[in-house]
């Protein structure tokens, strides 16, 4: 942690509440992009994101420091995320979920009908990560969307480096299983 961060994060303990601000400011895009792909839906990871920064307001006291506070602040939201999907029915709208994490290799021109194929693929790629349990979207989420290291999932998690790595091998193998399955219709020749 850097020596800025954890003036920021001393001040706002105090009740700076422009050293809060602040301190927020360097991670509300990555909570609300955590939020967004594992609640599928932009209104919920706003309103979600939301409360995650008044709980992380009302709880800084809390934080030793015996970790990263982005690590903190994730476990936060990602406990928050899933505390919502169990108070609330819900479905898995494809919207700006981070197709564009998804990119499939192309020649050398992109052609109307490639661009068609493209997307759709993001599209059962994404639909099939929504399928999987909360567990599973929440450990690829982290690796493969987000691009954390194995440690900073065990520490976001709670959880040891090689279940860490033993649920992400498990995952990739669902989803592919999933992909590869009708009604997917990827199949194993495309």
């Amino acid at each position: 942690m850097d020596v800025l961060e954890q003036e920021l994060i001393s001040k706002s303990k105090k009740g700076d509440f422009l050293a809060f601000e602040i301190l927020i400011n360097k991670y509300s895009k990555q909570v609300f992009n955590i939020l967004l792909r594992l609640l599928g839906n932009r209104e919920d990871a706003e309103d979600v994101s939301q409360e995650v920064f008044v709980k992380v307001y009302k709880k800084l006291h809390t934080y030793k420091g015996n970790s990263q506070f982005y690590t903190w602040l994730f476990r936060i939201a990602i406990n928050a995320g899933k505390d919502h999907l169990k108070k609330k029915k819900w479905e898995y709208p494809l919207e700006t979920l981070g197709e564009d994490r998804f990119s499939f290799p192309q020649g050398h021109s992109v052609g109307p009908e490639a661009t068609v194929i493209n997307k759709e693929k993001k599209e059962l790629i994404l639909r099939a990560l929504m399928e999987l349990k909360l567990e599973q979207r929440v450990i690829i989420i982290l690796r493969d969307i987000q691009g954390f290291s194995y440690e900073e999932i065990s520490r976001i998690l709670g959880i040891s480096i090689g279940t860490v790595k033993s649920r992400i091998s498990r995952t990739r193998k669902t989803l592919k299983e999933k992909l590869i399955n009708k009604p997917y219709g990827l199949g194993k020749d495309e």
